[in-house]
């Protein structure tokens, strides 16, 4: 499953894999199907994420061995229990993959950018350093393994980092 990507490459090249896409945008659902029109196992599901049980998705709890979240965060109502929702859909031992694009630090002016980011993409909430979505997963019951940032371009930067939940569903 994942938001708002193209499945990793490690999946993409397991024949065996089942994959499950879910993005509320029908154009990012129609890439996807594009992207993965070799791959025999895979299933598309135009939906939002939410705050809700299992986050508000169309599948039984504990049936994941991997989630991916990728540049979603920032548009999370409630990213903690979002996030605790994804949480429910792993198996035990499951792993979620989260990454966004990060807020710049001073001497950029984040505030007026992600101000002027709010006024064109009206679903933007607030984008999150990697130390943020830290405590965001450690407050959803995850515990984080691996966190790293990254570059983008000359003005964004990213993060990635997978977490497991700390308790059996």
């Amino acid at each position: 499953m994942w938001n708002r990507t193209i499945a990793p490459r490690p999946l993409r090249s397991s024949s065996h894999a089942e994959l499950y896409g879910v993005d509320e945008s029908q154009e990012m659902l129609a890439q996807a199907r594009r992207c993965l029109s070799d791959h025999a196992h895979v299933h598309f599901t135009q939906a939002s994420l939410t705050d809700g049980k299992g986050a508000g998705l169309p599948y039984e709890l504990g049936s994941f061995d991997l989630i991916t979240c990728t540049n979603a965060l920032h548009y999370f109502s409630d990213p903690v229990a979002t996030l605790r929702g994804l949480s429910e859909l792993l198996l035990p031992q499951g792993q979620l993959l989260i990454e966004d694009y990060a807020r710049r630090t001073f001497p950029f002016p984040w505030p007026l950018f992600e101000w002027l980011i709010k006024c064109v993409d009206l679903q933007h909430r607030h984008a999150f350093t990697l130390e943020e979505a830290q405590e965001l997963c450690r407050q959803a019951g995850l515990e984080v393994s691996t966190a790293t940032h990254f570059s983008i371009d000359m003005l964004w930067k990213g993060w990635a980092l997978l977490a497991r939940s700390r308790s059996v569903h």
